[in-house]
């Protein structure tokens, strides 16, 4: 069954030696871990990756807000778009970006294909920003990391207001066809943007509040207005989201699907995996590698209809992608 892997963090993720992409201190992983090697998704029938595209040799220091603007200076941002494209010649990988890729993507055996995403925005202050990453082939942008910005307030801020700026690039989002992902935003500003946005959401990585007290998780109240929204919420297998275990049993992860199945059906849940941003031992029983996820969709397919676990494992985000994308 082909799967949709909803989340590594960098998509050099996939070389051990990142020596031949020009200059080494680009790419240096604060994670040291990978992602696993491509056999590993082949096994798996995972045929599409969201990837943040970020350095990480800069970011030591992440709660200084310069050195997290730093990372996004344009010389920086087309050095990486061009590692992107070499990445993706010697692999023979395939970059989504419009309509007519996923289209292509469901009608022929497509090579592994990425979506490029941004994990947060500090360094927005325009459209014209925006445009510079969409023109870098930047579809997917969280708004917020773990710091408050321009644009949001993140999920350990009491703060209930966002400014004028939220509006604007909600807005020309929609206009562009970009995706928009809620993930770390507090409560009142999931909301602001599910509310506002004319085309569907996402929100990556959270898990549920009514099963689970965790900042990052979302709301009965969210869940509700995501379906009128038509968005995805990715369910993460990070074990802290879930409960206060460092290992979670498959039956608990699936505590979670079944309360947002039973809530608002089955059209509006995905799943996020993070092997490459979370540790290994902290995960969903057993699923700690991307061939694990066939355990996963075994569980699933005793649970549910093979239709449902399809639309789990990559329908559900293949129609928010069109929807968004055929802006293009």
């Amino acid at each position: 069954m082909k799967k949709i892997d909803l989340h590594q963090d960098i998509i050099l993720s996939f070389e051990a030696n990142t020596a031949w992409f020009f200059d080494d201190q680009y790419v240096i992983d604060i994670h040291g871990t990978y992602a696993g090697n491509f056999h590993d998704y082949k096994t798996s029938e995972c045929t599409v990756v969201w990837a943040a595209n970020r350095p990480y040799s800069l970011q030591w220091d992440l709660t200084n807000l310069e050195k997290r603007i730093i990372t996004f200076d344009l010389d920086l941002l087309w050095h990486r778009h061009t590692i992107m494209q070499q990445l993706a010649d010697q692999h023979k990988l395939w970059i989504i970006t419009s309509y007519a890729d996923i289209a292509y993507y469901e009608k022929k055996q497509t090579p592994l294909s990425f979506i490029h995403h941004i994990e947060w925005c500090d360094h927005i202050t325009s459209m014209e920003d925006i445009t510079t990453l969409y023109e870098a082939w930047i579809r997917s942008l969280w708004f917020v990391w773990n710091f408050n910005n321009a644009l949001a307030h993140t999920h350990t801020s009491q703060t209930w207001w966002l400014t004028t700026l939220w509006k604007e690039a909600v807005w020309y989002m929609n206009e562009l066809g970009m995706i928009i992902d809620t993930a770390h935003m507090n409560e009142q500003s999931m909301m602001d943007v599910l509310q506002y946005s004319q085309y569907p959401i996402i929100n990556s990585h959270s898990n549920i509040q009514a099963l689970f007290q965790h900042s990052r998780n979302v709301t009965d109240e969210f869940l509700d207005k995501l379906v009128k929204n038509n968005g995805v919420i990715w369910l993460s297998i990070y074990a802290p989201f879930i409960s206060n275990a460092w290992n979670v049993s498959q039956e608990i992860f699936l505590e979670q699907i079944n309360y947002v199945y039973n809530r608002i059906w089955t059209d509006h849940l995905a799943l996020w995996t993070d092997f490459h941003g979370i540790q290994t031992n902290r995960t969903v029983s057993w699923i700690n590698t991307i061939s694990a996820l066939n355990s996963l969709e075994s569980l699933l397919n005793k649970e549910f209809q093979q239709s449902i676990t399809e639309k789990f494992f990559s329908k559900n985000v293949l129609r928010v992608l069109k929807n968004i994308l055929s802006k293009k």
